[in-house]
């Protein structure tokens, strides 16, 4: 019975290895060995990178750090670090990130995929490698690391003259701001700055002061015009804003209106004393502080406002 060529070749190549004989293949059988090497090789190195980013926490090698130069880097790690410390941490278990948590911000705002966009796996590869580092230094040394000190672990804080009024800046970085604005401070945190135009030296610390009116944080009065305060004026405990006229409830600052004016939630606290804060259709807010008021089911409501009265 005839036997096929392909058939002879395959017992020819057995008969070689049984042998053991050191003999030179065919030119062809050549090829087919060393492309399958190439393609093994090629499916290990994928199967490694893979695991490498998928399977564990994503170090970052030598080569991807130092990329601030990068078109497009700052702009992914800005969103990444914004991101993951938009709130600020001060111990070191937050500052070890998991790798779904970096994945997730350098690839979500986006649309990118870490196994085949260079940035969004670099972004990854650094929140868990330089920026995992300098958060843990700082946190050692007793300071927070939010948003601005990540920008700036990976080469990415503010340029000069870059920020507009009311942008985040970086630690009092004055060269952040556009049009000589200050880069000051505005609540209790000690690391959060903005770019401001209003603004005041207090203990050589810039702070931006807001007028009557307007938002201040955590009830500092440096974070308002100097001949206000930074009081309460509803039921959220952690709103405030700055007022001129105010009065003191159990050790709290309260902006305080006058008869007549608008005030919030049914907040008695928002009126001077003795007057309640009672509902008042007439009122922007519902609400208008009142000296003549009744309580029907507990609740004030206003019986006049000024020369105002209800029918």
């Amino acid at each position: 019975m005839a036997t096929s060529n392909m058939e002879a070749s395959g017992n020819e190549l057995d008969s070689l290895v049984m042998d053991g004989k050191a003999q030179t293949l065919p030119r062809r059988n050549y090829i087919v060995k060393l492309g399958l090497v190439v393609v093994a090789v090629v499916t290990v190195l994928a199967t490694t990178m893979w695991a490498a980013t998928y399977g564990k926490r994503v170090k970052a090698p030598t080569e991807l750090i130092s990329k601030s130069i990068i078109p497009g880097y700052c702009t992914i790690m800005r969103t990444a670090c914004n991101a993951v410390f938009s709130e600020a941490v001060d111990n070191e278990a937050d500052c070890q990130l998991l790798t779904a948590e970096a994945n997730f911000a350098c690839e979500a705002p986006w649309g990118r995929d870490l196994g085949r966009d260079p940035l969004a796996y670099a972004c990854a590869a650094d929140m868990t490698g330089t920026i995992e580092a300098a958060c843990t230094k700082a946190v050692k040394a007793g300071q927070s690391f939010g948003t601005a000190q990540c920008d700036d672990a990976v080469g990415c804080g503010c340029k000069n003259g870059s920020v507009a009024d009311g942008g985040k800046c970086t630690d009092g970085q004055d060269t952040c701001c556009e049009n000589g604005a200050a880069c000051g401070r505005y609540d209790n945190s000690g690391h959060e700055y903005q770019c401001c135009n209003n603004y005041a030296l207090e203990s050589g610390q810039a702070w931006c002061q807001n007028g009557g009116g307007g938002a201040c944080s955590d009830g500092n009065d440096d974070n308002c015009a100097s001949d206000e305060v930074c009081g309460r004026y509803n039921n959220q405990d952690n709103q405030y804003q700055c007022c001129s006229q105010y009065q003191e409830v159990d050790g709290v600052a309260w902006c305080a209106n006058s008869e007549g004016a608008p005030c919030s939630d049914g907040e008695d606290s928002n009126c001077l004393q003795p007057m309640a804060c009672g509902v008042w259709a007439d009122s922007t807010s519902g609400y208008a502080c009142c000296s003549d008021y009744t309580t029907p089911d507990g609740a004030a409501t206003c019986s006049s406002v000024g020369a105002t009265t209800t029918a």
